[in-house]
């Protein structure tokens, strides 16, 4: 499908200004740290992820960039944003409260993620609040506490993870399947770079007032051990006042992944990276990405007329001005 023509939105000066007014982080303030892969050995296999991404211009649902966006790729911690969604989900509802207490059982799922770095250490019997809740599975990608909201809402986590997948269904990621609510490596999961922007945007769109959860720094409370704030693993939301998200990801099938929103003025670009090498890599190459497709977007250009829309089957209307 030929995509629609994008609406003129403002002059070349507009973006020149964002890029000068609110650069984004230089790539020496990732060279720091983190610029070698996690140790992934299994079976001898070497560590090569498969690389791909997406940029959608969320005012019109054009791609503005692609590679390989419909190829199947392991979400990680990205899953998260699925599991946040149902969780907002039912706090509009009214079947949660941002203040409900729930008290941490421990299943043999919850067991089962305890290992994981991903992990609160909470003990047996601790209580959490949802909102506590949120922050640590948005901010700290906590998997034992998905997996405690998966339970609270659907019994099981099989069970939730049945609901993540009709809301899939529902929002056209039609090229996912969701197996549990952390995404810790099950092989049956997996999602595609234009889905994932699907997903993205349906948050923005639909959830504006729980949005500002991917957007927090660092969750301070008491639950972690030694009772230190967890700060978020989004470097480029952190350093880049105009990135306000998403939400980060790694296994060693997945590589580190990242699904970023930016904006400038009235206009907003999603941008999803699957398969970095180092969160270094994953972080330059968002950058990369977000400083290519603004002029694009503010500039009115199409995106490549062989992608279909991005958004064509989201059930809420795309921004159009």
């Amino acid at each position: 499908m030929k995509s629609k023509t994008l609406k003129k939105v403002a002059g070349a000066l507009g973006v020149a200004f964002f890029l000068a007014a609110s650069p984004l982080a230089t790539d020496s303030a990732y060279a720091a740290r983190d610029t070698e892969p996690r140790s992934c050995t299994k079976n001898g296999r070497v560590y090569n992820p498969q690389f791909s991404s997406i940029v959608v211009d969320t005012r019109t649902g054009n791609i503005l960039s692609g590679d390989r966006i419909d190829e199947r790729r392991y979400p990680a911690s990205m899953t998260k944003m699925m599991t946040a969604a149902l969780i907002f989900e039912a706090l509009r509802d009214g079947r949660l409260k941002l203040s409900d207490d729930m008290t941490l059982k421990l299943s043999n799922d919850i067991k089962a993620t305890r290992s994981n770095s991903r992990s609160t250490w909470l003990a047996e019997g601790t209580k959490i609040t949802v909102e506590e809740a949120l922050l640590a599975i948005t901010v700290a990608s906590a998997n034992n506490v998905s997996v405690l909201m998966a339970e609270e809402l659907a019994g099981t986590e099989s069970g939730f993870a049945g609901l993540m997948n009709k809301k899939a269904q529902d929002i056209g990621m039609d090229n996912t399947v969701f197996k549990n609510a952390s995404g810790l490596p099950d092989k049956g999961q997996f999602s595609t770079a234009r889905d994932m922007a699907k997903l993205a945007f349906y948050l923005q769109k639909k959830f504006p007032e729980y949005y500002h959860y991917f957007s927090k720094e660092k969750a301070e409370f008491g639950l972690w051990r030694g009772n230190k704030a967890k700060h978020s693993h989004n470097e480029l939301a952190v350093k880049n006042g105009n990135i306000d998200g998403i939400k980060t990801g790694f296994i060693c099938d997945s590589g580190y992944n990242l699904a970023a929103s930016a904006t400038n003025d009235n206009d907003r670009i999603i941008t999803v990276v699957f398969g970095g090498r180092t969160p270094h890599q994953r972080n330059v190459q968002t950058k990369r990405l977000i400083e290519e497709a603004f002029p694009r977007a503010v500039a009115g250009k199409e995106g490549d007329a062989e992608m279909s829309l991005v958004m064509k089957k989201l059930p809420v209307p795309v921004f159009v001005r």
